[in-house]
């Protein structure tokens, strides 16, 4: 990456850029004058041409060579005002200037990332608002220790991190330099207080319940494979309409074309065929009526719905953010053997615990979401094809997004005059959940929508006790789930390391692909985790951090909440305690939490029950059911050791008797009964 850091009796300029523009943009000026403001020429920001395209003394800085995936990146200093400015504003307008200097050229440290200059001037912005109705300058809100605190009163302690970093700044440069005196240490911890208090009381993103979940992807699955099934005539239709602006709209809006084009009479004759004529012409006809398809708009409407759609499969099979997904490049999908087996990863880029850098990185998906990129592909190529981006060779758009934004389509005599670097920045993310309620009339998307019941919460309750979550907004029974990107990622984490935290069979079924390989090869121990992945993937980190947590859920919603007596070594001692005392197992939750992060405690569903050992398992490779009667951790519960011998004897009926396996097999099945007959019993002598 590139950087410059130059020191001059305590002053540094360090400032980076992104990876993708480090050949074509410059940096701005450094600056080396202690004491002193910058010059008002001083050049903050120069474009891919070298040439200086903002100086200090503008009330705008265009930073947009320096943001790795915005083309339009604009620090406003004067967006708080919105009108004239005053001769009180124009001077709040300085001071803004002058902090944002003061945080990206003299404060040491490291680089600050794109994200971080948003949030230094959501602060500003505030200031400059609160500075005006007090009739005062910014640097005394930050001077004063009353009229700091009154300041996070009235806009809430949102803004006392970026506050205090801004506060630490001003006082280990000194007064000298910044032309700010410092808060006393006493109102600086007081500060201080304020911002840990705020992030504690900030509740981590939810898990999506299982059973919103397991619907939500269905339902998307349903949706993208019944377009795939008709994507090559849909894609042909949407292609003639869109080159003829005279095809598939009404006769009147037809007329007025031909008026712009010289034609004054016998319009008849010029006439194409309308939407609804189209339509049952078409053999895709029924899949359009289903879907309310019944315009020129709402043909491209349903096509960014899918491509919507195959985002969000990404999104939950692969654990990356909203950001990450929105810029994957159409050529991402990459293909590997290992152990006789097809595996694949999503390559793509990152700027998070990076300081705002772009780097490469991997994900691992499953079939699930190899098959929406399939689709996704399908859909980006059309496009760049009709915004002739497309030469019929996948070298021209290997590079380009793989979700790009359709809109360019209606806009095209724009949109192709962009050089092929640039259209990465067609696509913006915007939250899904305003997506899905800005299109009432989608069919596909409204099936999205699920409503929250008292099962979901309970789960919720289960995942941490500790929340009150019938008390929050989001969270009331009967209302829409509203979904988020980032719970993906934290529900994949959590689901994916363990599914015997999950009950359901259909999740199950859903996650079975993605569990598999996630834990192949994310899980503890796994070297080839590193060998693919290296440190690229800050999923992988994420992962394995929620094992010991997806570990003592499970353990406590199916072993301890159970309502079964236990049997099997760690199963009567359980069973024991339980008898002893049964709270003792509520009281401890926390407690039992800190032991599986410890590495004292492991947890793993098996079929007849689970196991609790911590050691390596010699058996699990053999399949040994049996074997799991005699462990020390093992766990029974007989309404699983019924199922398993119900199974065990349908599957000794159907081997020859004179055979090996039958042998084996019929001893297998003779120990478990044996076992069962035991646990009878043991019932029987309660």
């Amino acid at each position: 990456m590139s950087m410059k850091n130059n020191t001059l009796k305590g002053i540094t300029y360090q400032f980076r850029l992104n990876s993708e523009v480090e050949n074509n943009a410059v940096l701005p000026d450094s600056f080396f004058h202690q004491n002193e403001r910058p010059h008002p020429n001083f050049v903050v920001a120069r474009d891919s041409n070298q040439k200086p395209i903002s100086v200090y003394k503008d009330n705008k800085w265009d930073w947009t060579a320096y943001h790795p995936y915005s083309n339009n990146f604009i620090l406003d200093f004067t967006t708080w005002h919105g009108g004239n400015l005053t001769q009180h504003a124009f001077e709040i307008v300085n001071e803004l200037k002058w902090l944002m200097f003061i945080v990206f050229w003299i404060s040491n440290g490291r680089s600050k990332a794109a994200s971080t200059i948003y949030i230094y001037m959501r602060l500003f912005n505030k200031l400059a608002v609160y500075a005006t109705s007090e009739n005062v300058k910014v640097a005394t809100i930050l001077q004063e220790p009353k009229m700091a605190s009154k300041f996070l009163d009235k806009y809430g302690d949102f803004y006392s991190t970026t506050l205090y970093s801004l506060l630490n700044i001003i006082k280990t440069e000194t007064e000298s330099v910044t032309s700010i005196r410092s808060l006393p240490s006493k109102s600086l911890n007081a500060i201080s207080i304020r911002s840990q208090k705020y992030y504690t009381s900030h509740n981590q993103h939810p898990p999506i319940p299982t059973k919103i979940l397991t619907r939500l992807l269905g339902q998307i699955d349903i949706a993208l494979t019944e377009f795939d099934k008709y994507s090559e005539e849909y894609l042909n239709l949407t292609g003639r309409i869109l080159d003829n602006n005279q095809l598939g709209i009404n006769r009147s809006s037809q007329s007025e074309i031909f008026k712009k084009e010289g034609i004054k009479k016998e319009f008849h004759k010029h006439y194409r065929p309308i939407f609804k004529d189209i339509i049952s012409e078409t053999s895709i006809s029924e899949y359009l009526l289903k879907n309310n398809i019944n315009s020129k708009k709402q043909l491209l409407k349903h096509l960014g719905d899918i491509l919507f759609l195959a985002k969000i499969n990404v999104l939950a099979y692969s654990g990356m953010r909203h950001m990450e997904a929105a810029n994957v490049k159409y050529d991402c999908l990459e293909i590997f053997f290992q152990h006789n087996k097809e595996h694949y990863l999503v390559r793509g880029e990152t700027t998070k615990l990076n300081h705002g850098i772009v780097k490469q990185a991997k994900w691992v998906i499953s079939t699930e979401a190899v098959s929406a990129i399939k689709i996704a592909k399908k859909i980006a190529k059309f496009t760049y094809k009709k915004l002739k981006l497309y030469n019929g060779t996948e070298e021209s758009i290997n590079n380009l997004l793989l979700f790009p934004g359709l809109r360019a389509l209606n806009a095209r005599d724009i949109i192709t005059s962009l050089k092929p670097e640039n259209v990465k920045y067609i696509s913006k993310p915007m939250a899904l959940s305003s997506v899905i309620k800005d299109s009432p009339s989608s069919p596909i998307l409204a099936n999205l929508i699920s409503y929250i019941t008292e099962e979901d919460i309970r789960e919720l309750e289960q995942i941490d006790a500790h929340r009150d979550w019938r008390s929050e907004k989001k969270f009331v029974i009967g209302k829409e789930w509203t979904i988020t990107a980032h719970q993906f990622r934290r529900s994949l984490a959590l689901y994916a390391t363990n599914s015997g935290l999950v009950s359901l069979p259909s999740l199950r079924r859903q996650l079975q692909h993605i569990t598999n390989e996630m834990s192949a090869y994310y899980s503890k121990g796994s070297s080839f985790a590193k060998d693919i992945l290296g440190c690229d993937s800050d999923f992988v980190s994420e992962y394995q951090k929620t094992i010991p947590e997806s570990e003592a859920l499970s353990y406590i919603k199916n072993i301890l909440l159970s309502d079964e007596k236990l049997f099997g070594a760690h199963g009567a001692w359980l069973s024991v305690n339980k008898d002893k005392s049964s709270s003792i197992f509520f009281q401890d939750r926390d407690e039992t939490k800190k032991k599986f992060e410890n590495g004292q405690l492991h947890y793993q569903e098996t079929v007849i029950g689970g196991c609790t050992g911590t050691s390596q398992c010699i058996e699990r490779a053999t399949r040994s059911i049996v074997a799991c009667v005699e462990c020390a951790g093992g766990i029974i519960v007989s309404s699983k050791l019924d199922k398993v011998i119900s199974s065990q004897e349908s599957v000794v009926s159907s081997l020859q008797h004179d055979s090996i396996v039958y042998r084996t097999e019929k001893d297998d099945l003779d120990k478990l009964i044996v076992v069962r007959e035991r646990i009878k019993m043991k019932n029987l002598e309660v």
